[in-house]
């Protein structure tokens, strides 16, 4: 058990306080005495403090680029940051990650991209870590598609992510996250007041899918608006949209995970769509 109150510290397991008597001796099947080499064992032990991952939120319209920032407050040092990340619609794709300014240049950043949705920064530091601090560890520069909807695309994460905390323990603490947003306003002149709206989901695309499949959906009027997968048992499995939109056609991503980003298993599954005082769902299949 370690005290609520215990200090950041390391906790070594030896045989050095034990008197010669408890010294730890084998037998080997011809009953010769083996003494064996014995290497210490270490807990490390972090005091509580805050440790949060936050990413910042950006307007920009069709066939624009936007950038939004990722910040980091980590209350120990560390020697690691992994976030895998991921944008919640295929009409926002991601272009680079930008270093240069922040926390992450005094060490070695990394950024992979596994298609236009899902990307990974991944920065490590060496001798002493980061010391703790808060600040902006990069800047993700975020491609909006010209005929992309009115929405938000959410920059979320893909799966796990943490801290390590330095000094050789492999510690990693999962820090809180707050994901961000880019909101998708129509191109100055393109929209055309005239033309009708009706509540409306379709079918996604691809059905069945594996892994993602799009979700296109259509407002008769701005309003608040949920987006939610279930089981056929009714058991909420996420939520995909949750924001004021406004009217018109929108279009959103589901990538097969639940809301902590575990994976769901094949199957048909249920989204509901509710904006105003209108509802409606359909179904889909994932195919594994």
């Amino acid at each position: 058990a370690i005290a609520v109150d215990a200090p950041s510290q390391v906790v070594t397991f030896d045989t050095t306080f034990l008197p010669p008597s408890n010294v730890l001796v084998l037998n080997d099947p011809g009953a010769n005495e083996i003494f064996p080499e014995f290497v210490a064992g270490t807990i490390t032990v972090v005091a509580d403090g805050a440790n949060s991952i936050w990413i910042t939120e950006a307007v920009g319209e069709q066939g624009d680029q936007v950038t939004v920032e990722v910040h980091a407050e980590n209350a120990h040092a560390i020697e690691r940051m992994l976030l895998p990340l991921h944008l919640t619609s295929m009409d926002a794709a991601i272009v680079t990650a930008e270093f240069s300014g922040t926390r992450s240049e005094s060490g070695t950043p990394s950024f992979s991209i596994q298609d236009d949705q899902n990307f990974t920064l991944d920065v490590s530091w060496s001798g002493d870590g980061l010391g703790a601090g808060t600040g902006v560890v990069a800047r993700l520069v975020i491609a909006l598609d010209p005929f992309a909807a009115p929405q938000t695309v959410y920059v979320d994460t893909s799966g796990e992510y943490g801290f390590t905390i330095a000094g050789g323990s492999n510690q990693v603490i999962v820090p809180s996250f707050d994901r961000g947003s880019v909101r998708v306003d129509i191109a100055s002149g393109t929209e055309d007041p005239t033309l009708p709206r009706q509540f409306a989901l379709h079918q996604n695309l691809p059905n069945p899918f594996n892994p993602t499949t799009r979700i296109l959906y259509t407002l008769s009027q701005g309003a608040a608006t949920r987006l939610t997968v279930y089981n056929l048992l009714g058991r909420e499995i996420v939520t995909l949209v949750s924001d004021f939109q406004s009217a018109g056609d929108h279009t959103v991503v589901w990538n097969g995970r639940d809301q902590r980003g575990r994976a769901v298993s094949s199957g048909v599954y249920l989204y509901r769509l509710k904006s105003g005082g209108e509802v409606t769902f359909r179904k889909m299949t994932l195919m594994k």
